[in-house]
């Protein structure tokens, strides 16, 4: 597939999130979180942008040999230092990687260069929701940025163990109500047409 195929479903994916707005509930329980770790976490010890940006991938169909399955940003960077994927100029489709501190991490998804230095990133964690963020090159904190092998995945490479996380993702745990389960399975009725609709749009 070719890597801007893959970009493309990535780009659908966090502007959707990006549309959901401010959550309400506990501080740090998402979907997100709630789909890496099998079951619902909140507090200040679940921060979420890199879940996110995991939870993206997965639900777009990357395999987790061309992006982890993480919940760190340090866990991340390693991942492509090891590869050689660490670039220090950014794309479309990279991740912008932030090491403020031994404490303190950040990732975000790079949707559109701006010229001058400057890019928009497609986040998770800014304050408690989904956020598109301007930065600059050379900006505070950030240390590089990361890009995917997105040329090398294969339209089905997910293996089965990977499809069986995406389907817990979309059926989280943690809800009690069955107005709350039927919103669920309503939603990825929705997600499903969605996906197959961007699968043709690609053949094409």
């Amino acid at each position: 597939m070719a890597a801007e195929a893959v970009i493309d479903r990535l780009m659908r994916l966090h502007h959707k999130e990006l549309a959901q707005g401010i959550t309400r509930r506990p501080i740090n329980d998402v979907k997100y979180n709630t789909w890496y770790y099998g079951q619902r976490v909140n507090g200040d010890a679940f921060m979420w942008c890199a879940a996110y940006q995991s939870w993206i991938n997965a639900m777009a169909g990357v395999p987790m040999d061309i992006y982890p399955k993480a919940a760190g940003v340090v866990q991340v960077r390693d991942f492509f230092k090891q590869r050689g994927r660490i670039v220090q100029q950014p794309k479309a489709g990279d991740y912008v990687i932030f090491i403020f501190s031994a404490d303190e991490h950040h990732i975000g998804f790079v949707e559109k260069l701006e010229g001058s230095g400057k890019f928009t990133s497609l986040e998770g964690n800014v304050q408690n929701r989904v956020m598109r963020v301007r930065h600059r090159e050379g900006d505070r904190g950030i240390v590089g940025y990361a890009r995917p092998e997105y040329d090398k995945i294969e339209e089905d490479d997910m293996t089965k163990d990977e499809y069986v996380d995406v389907l817990r993702a979309a059926l989280s745990p943690g809800f009690n109500t069955v107005n709350e389960w039927a919103n669920q399975l309503n939603a990825v009725k929705r997600d499903v047409e969605e996906i197959k609709k961007m699968v043709e749009e690609l053949k094409h």
